[in-house]
């Protein structure tokens, strides 16, 4: 009896099939992979879930994203001895126009938004909300501190020793035409603790920080 030949047995076509759909899931991944945007390593510009609806919702309305970018960092200042502060992300957006706090129409068509992380060593205050942004393509600005419900703004204050506290830190920014053409930040704000010593000359600090996004 001749013998089939191999190509034209049940077990040939199983095994094919098998090798078939593992290499087109190893391609798709490969595929999905190479969309990732890189920046040392550490930047993406896929949504985090805060913004999956390409919409903010500022004041009960709707604002539309048009683009962003997302940069996750690694940045850490413990140049004041009390307290670490680090920032972890940096997103960039691109929006339709929008009204401003107080319902008025707002010459901004875009914002930064920079999340931070603060650990202090003993009791401070500080209010980053409060502080003021500036890029390589606009003027110093104040934050938003409430009304957009997919963030936590707001957030500064008291804050007690080894308590980690973190949050959003957004800020309105004009004339941008690419998402991309924002690649310095600088942030500034000022923290303080209590103290009776009035030798203590570090009882205040003021963070000037510079972000580089290139």
């Amino acid at each position: 009896m001749e013998s089939k030949v191999f190509y034209k047995t049940w077990w040939f076509w199983l095994i094919y099939t098998a090798v078939s759909i593992m290499l087109v899931g190893t391609a798709l991944n490969m595929l999905n992979s190479s969309k990732t945007a890189s920046f040392n390593g550490q930047t993406t510009a896929h949504t985090n879930g805060k913004i999956n609806n390409n919409s903010l919702t500022f004041n009960g309305a709707k604002i539309k994203i048009n683009d962003h970018r997302i940069y996750k960092l690694n940045f850490m200042d413990d140049s004041w001895t009390p307290t670490k502060v680090a920032i972890t992300e940096a997103k960039i957006l691109k929006l339709d126009t929008f009204k401003n706090e107080n319902g008025k129409p707002s010459e901004a068509n875009g914002m930064v938004i920079l999340h931070l992380v603060i650990t202090p060593s003993r009791d401070i205050k500080t209010f980053p909300g409060q502080g003021t942004l500036s890029t390589n393509i606009s003027s110093e600005t104040k934050g938003i501190l409430t009304g957009i419900s997919e963030f936590k703004t707001n957030w500064g204050g008291a804050i007690e020793k080894s308590v980690k506290k973190e949050g959003d830190l957004i800020f309105p920014i004009k004339n941008i035409s690419k998402v991309s053409d924002i690649t310095k930040i600088k942030l500034q704000f000022d923290a303080d603790y209590d103290t009776s010593d009035n030798a203590d000359e570090d009882y205040t600090h003021n963070y000037d920080i510079n972000l580089n996004l290139t």
